[in-house]
């Protein structure tokens, strides 16, 4: 193990959401764990768990929404929708129904929503596989569960989802149905775009057409809601591959849209003009790379770079991508504040006498942790044991 007091710790959100100018909130996306973010250095500081979920899972939440000083934490793993109220600083829970998965097969409970929008009162929880929209009204607390729209076969909607005014797209990866919802009247529609789709993980709007990105083997799709009418477009420029996940988003500017990749070897320009395409050379991709989709704020996206899967946390890239004019640039989330409070917590709440090392909370946190209650001669003897420690680990490396 390297010294965590010589390298930083980064931290990865997927809920993630501003409360002021300079301060944020985020549901860590490698295990249970609330931070408050300074927006201006990201520094993070690490403030609770989440009760009632394991210590060690990941992906609790895909979305955090912030509305009358509270922070609803939208379920991609967890089991309800958590509530942070910033005034008390105390966390509650909504649970939401369970599910029959006999009826639902396609159902994953690790992937229950994908993203969620306050339109007016409510905030609509918009599934990944759980069979229904939730609409939560946050002056009541009241759910209301719009399913009707839901087919045999299943969907498996992502975080591609293009919202304007009163209503929202999602397209499914796994298949090809694109979900049209009214906020207002409260309705789902299904459509099905194109005989060849396999799946498409994103959607954007360029004038009255809407333009989605595969995520299996295929065309990038032009489709026309009124009619119904898909063009699709494959004449990939040279030396492009899929690497079977191709895209996780897409979205328009000046006269193309462009397609952030997933597991591709290239980011893609495409003219909304007639449909001809290059690499949008938006960054570099490097060899084996995997680019995940974090979170959106206003223009910004900020993405995440794995040079493989599998791959440490400090190996990982952390680019912020402005589609307002197209530029990155570098960001990272660094934790620095919380460290004891978090050991304290795992010391507490752990089920056995063993404790996980993780990238996150080492041996010479938790030396540090219990140093507090031993004294600086214990402290020293433990610091002894844990340089032997990571000797050996060296040698057996």
């Amino acid at each position: 193990m390297e010294n965590k007091k010589n390298q930083e710790t980064l931290l990865s959100f997927e809920a993630f959401v501003p409360v002021g100018e300079h301060e944020a909130y985020a549901s860590s996306d490698i295990f249970n764990g609330l931070f408050r973010v300074d927006m201006e250095t990201g520094n993070c500081t690490y403030l609770r768990s989440f009760p009632g979920e394991n210590r060690n899972k990941e992906r609790l939440h895909t979305k955090a929404v912030f509305t009358k000083n509270r922070i609803y934490f939208i379920p991609c793993s967890a089991d309800g929708i958590d509530v942070y109220e910033l005034d008390s600083r105390e966390i509650s829970r909504i649970p939401i129904r369970a599910v029959d998965k006999k009826k639902y097969s396609f159902y994953r409970p690790a992937h229950k929503f994908a993203d969620a929008i306050l339109y007016e009162s409510w905030i609509y929880l918009i599934c990944a596989t759980y069979p229904a929209v939730i609409g939560l009204h946050v002056e009541t607390g009241k759910l209301e569960y719009f399913n009707n729209w839901v087919p045999e076969e299943g969907f498996f909607f992502r975080k591609g989802v293009f919202a304007e005014k009163n209503t929202f797209y999602v397209p499914s990866a796994n298949n090809n149905f694109v979900l049209q919802f009214d906020m207002q009247t409260q309705e789902g529609k299904l459509f099905r775009v194109g005989q060849h789709n396999q799946g498409c993980w994103s959607i954007c709007r360029c004038g009255t057409d809407y333009w989605l990105a595969p995520k299996k083997p295929g065309a990038v799709l032009k489709w026309k809601p009124l009619t119904n009418e898909v063009t699709e477009y494959d004449n990939y420029p040279p030396g492009f591959c899929d690497n079977g996940f191709a895209f996780t988003k897409i979205y328009p500017y000046q006269d193309k849209v462009y397609l952030i990749p997933a597991h591709a070897n290239m980011s893609l320009s495409v003219s909304i003009l007639d449909g001809s395409m290059e690499n949008g050379r938006l960054f570099e991709v490097e060899d084996k790379m995997q680019v995940g989709f974090m979170f959106t704020l206003g223009q910004k996206y900020y993405l995440m770079c794995v040079p493989e899967k599998g791959a440490r946390t400090l190996e990982r890239k952390y680019i912020c991508l402005d589609i307002s004019d197209n530029r990155t640039y570098p960001y990272a989330f660094r934790f620095t504040e919380g460290r004891k409070a978090l050991g304290k917590e795992l010391i507490e709440q752990q089920e056995s006498d063993e404790i996980k090392e993780s990238n996150v909370f080492g041996l010479e946190d938790l030396i540090e942790t219990l140093a507090d209650d031993t004294g600086q001669d214990k402290k020293e003897e433990w610091s002894i044991g844990a340089l032997i420690y990571k000797e050996i680990c060296k040698e057996t490396d």
